[in-house]
């Protein structure tokens, strides 16, 4: 039998119990996590990179910017719907509590460059949900849970050695993007580095968003994703980004959306119930949708409104945290990347409130949020 064959049946029959609770990883299950080698050591040339990074911007734009997601295209406040009497498997953490709760939400560009629209890159959605009841993974969060999402199911990073040389590579040619091509095809894992330029540079109304690293999700372990679901975005997915459009194309294009539409997505679950199949230590490889498919849990709702407010973006950008451990210790971060993400987003915060002499914070209330006169009108 071919190893093809083999695999492909491991996936048929993680596709049958997969769906049976009792065959689903459990979030404590010492096969999870493995710390690597001088893996602090390794977080510590990450945040390095990345600090550099963000001098060379503050260098450029004279304002202190994230590390990475730096350029903001939109961002907008909605309401996550939980339903009641979802089974007991779906019904965890959050999502045990029926409800509406307020929601902030910032589209953003995934390179830690302010890029020209016209160029592909990753793009992302951070979502800060308010009113969380339950026991939190920090102090000073009391009212939270952060989450976030890119429009690719994978992340090359892979794991905290990947990470730290990619980054190196991406601070060395931080002005040199076709020298930080050339160098990332010399390497063995050159494909999967180079997958991020060739996505697809479309309207981001219309494209599906994920987790990318794995999270606790009450008794178990899951990756995250948001599909869009209402007629009239679905049907931006095919909007591609011209080459004689504007720099700032994605973001008036989700402007032009949100002054006449309202957005609908299903918020949604992906169980581990095969650890080899799918890794929590390796960001690169993609949990198959046919052994483990999605569970809608919850309903994200986003009304016409004025998408790029400048008081709630100025807000967002300089005076507030979006933090993978912002949240529920049943919505614990899992894998490498989420612990580089501890350390390294602590840091990028500091770099930020330092350069422009702003408290950056973790709001507690949808009431936080500024909106200009203009907006209200």
């Amino acid at each position: 039998m071919s190893e093809a064959m083999i695999q492909a049946m491991k996936t048929v029959k993680a596709a049958i119990v997969g769906e049976d609770p009792k065959h689903l990883i459990r979030y404590d299950d010492p096969s999870i996590e493995h710390i690597e080698e001088d893996e602090d050591e390794k977080i510590n040339d990450i945040i390095a990179s990345f600090r550099s990074m963000q001098e060379k911007n503050f260098g450029k734009h004279g304002h202190g910017l994230r590390g990475t997601h730096s350029k903001t295209q939109a961002v907008v406040k909605g309401t996550l719907i939980v339903p009641a009497n979802l089974p007991a498997h779906l019904s965890q953490g959050l999502f045990r509590y029926p409800g509406k709760y307020p929601v902030i939400l910032r589209y953003a560009s995934e390179p830690t460059q302010i890029e020209d629209d016209k160029i592909p890159a990753p793009r992302g959605l951070g979502m800060k949900v308010f009113n969380v009841l339950g026991s939190k993974l920090l102090e000073e969060n009391i009212n939270t849970q952060d989450f976030f999402f890119n429009n690719a199911p994978t992340l090359e990073l892979t794991n905290a050695t990947v990470c730290r040389d990619i980054q190196c590579l991406r601070n060395t040619y931080f002005d040199d993007s076709e020298g930080l091509k050339q160098a990332l095809k010399q390497r063995d894992d050159s494909q999967k580095q180079l997958a991020r330029i060739k996505l697809a540079n479309t309207n981001i109304m219309g494209q599906e968003m994920y987790s990318q690293a794995a999270y606790r999700y009450g008794d178990y372990v899951v990756k995250y994703a948001l599909f869009p679901i209402a007629k009239v975005q679905l049907e931006t997915k095919s909007q591609k980004v011209k080459d004689t459009d504007s720099s700032t194309t994605l973001s008036d294009w989700i402007r032009d959306y949100f002054h006449n539409y309202d957005a609908k997505y299903e918020f949604r679950v992906q169980f581990c119930s095969d650890i080899t199949l799918q890794p929590v230590e390796d960001t690169s490889i993609e949990w198959s949708q046919l052994a483990a498919p999605f569970h809608t849990v919850a309903i994200l709702d986003i009304p016409k409104q004025e998408a790029f407010d400048p008081e709630f973006c100025q807000w967002w950008q300089d005076h507030i945290r979006l933090y993978a451990w912002a949240g529920l210790e049943e919505h614990r971060p899992l894998g490498s990347i989420n612990r580089i993400r501890k350390k390294l987003y602590d840091a990028s915060s500091a770099f930020r409130a330092e350069q422009n002499h702003q408290e950056v914070v973790f709001p507690q209330s949808i009431n936080d949020v500024p909106i200009s006169k203009q907006s209200q009108t």
